[in-house]
């Protein structure tokens, strides 16, 4: 468990392997038997290299967003001005 910590790597990492799956089976599913296999991995190599980029670059939207909600939750439970890299705080369940 990695207690909040790590979030570029975690949501970067839990996208590349999702997103292998979800390119492999569409581009499979789509162009298989269609095309050539040369194309097919093309279009392969192409779209997860885009999907991955997206990744990356909504990754500081996600660190905002995160950031957001702790320092809004951090208010409501008394605590000034939650850092967003910092882990989340414990809620009492």
């Amino acid at each position: 468990k990695t207690n909040g910590r790590h979030l570029w790597f975690r949501n970067n990492a839990s996208t590349a392997v999702s997103q292998l799956i979800d390119t492999a089976l569409f581009t499979g599913i789509a162009f298989g038997g269609v095309y050539g296999i040369d194309f097919v991995v093309g279009i392969f190599v192409a779209e997860y290299i885009v999907k991955i980029a997206a990744s990356i670059i909504d990754t500081p939207l996600v660190y905002g967003l995160v950031g957001l909600v702790r320092r809004l939750d951090g208010k409501r439970a008394g605590l000034a001005d939650a850092d967003p890299a910092a882990p989340a705080p414990e809620s009492a369940a």
